[in-house]
């Protein structure tokens, strides 16, 4: 038997069987590492953050509401006003009346002159009374609409925001499942493409160490 047919068939069988262990090593560690993916894969689904209502926060703002018209009141300062001036005229006609000799239906129509012109004045009062409640009331219910839209503006916001920040949140950790799913699989891939290329060589590890003996020199039989 030649010895270099030898030495070439047993330098194939363990280069064969070196190469072989060498896959199967590899595919070893492409199974861990992609358990380790699959492990990282399951923490995140199990920690994802809950689905959230961003309009969960928001209230009823009917607190908020009234009808500031309702404050409106008579203005009985007119009323007043007019019937205090209409005596103090009657009297002065009276007193005119007598001093100056005039007879009663002359005071009367003096005191009717004079209470005229207190019915015009007092109505202007009352216009004026009437329009400074409106111009209240109408800055009352302007200023309950300012305040309400910007509660409304504010709890919008806030409901905007929360869904932002969700909407972040949510595409960072799909982001990060892609990618540990893409390690998953490609290691996985590695894993059994090696696997296989290990089984491979350890079955045409022989025949390729006697091929080789035999393309040496070697012969077999006694």
């Amino acid at each position: 038997m030649s010895f270099i047919a030898v030495a070439v068939g047993a330098a194939t069988l363990i280069g064969g069987v070196a190469s072989g262990a060498m896959a199967a090593g590899q595919a070893r560690k492409n199974r861990k590492a992609a358990k380790a993916a699959g492990d990282k894969i399951d923490m995140l689904e199990g920690s994802r953050q809950k689905v959230i209502d961003p309009f969960a926060g928001m209230t009823s703002l009917d607190s908020m509401l009234s009808n500031q018209f309702d404050n409106l009141q008579v203005a009985t300062g007119t009323a007043e006003f007019e019937r205090e001036m209409s005596d103090v005229n009657l009297a002065n006609m009276t007193d005119q009346a007598l001093r100056f000799g005039y007879g009663g239906g002359g005071a009367t129509a003096l005191a009717f002159g004079a209470n005229r012109a207190t019915r015009q004045i007092a109505n202007t009062i009352g216009q004026q009374e009437a329009k400074n409640a409106m111009l209240r009331a109408q800055g009352a219910q302007d200023l309950m609409a300012a305040r309400m839209g910007e509660a409304r503006r504010i709890q919008s916001a806030r409901a905007q925001g929360a869904a932002y920040m969700f909407e972040t949140q949510e595409n960072r950790d799909m982001a990060r499942l892609d990618r540990l799913a893409g390690q998953q699989t490609g290691y996985q891939t590695n894993a059994n493409n090696l696997q296989a290329q290990s089984a491979s060589i350890f079955g045409s590890v022989v025949p390729n160490a006697l091929s080789a003996y035999g393309n040496a020199g070697g012969t077999f039989g006694v």
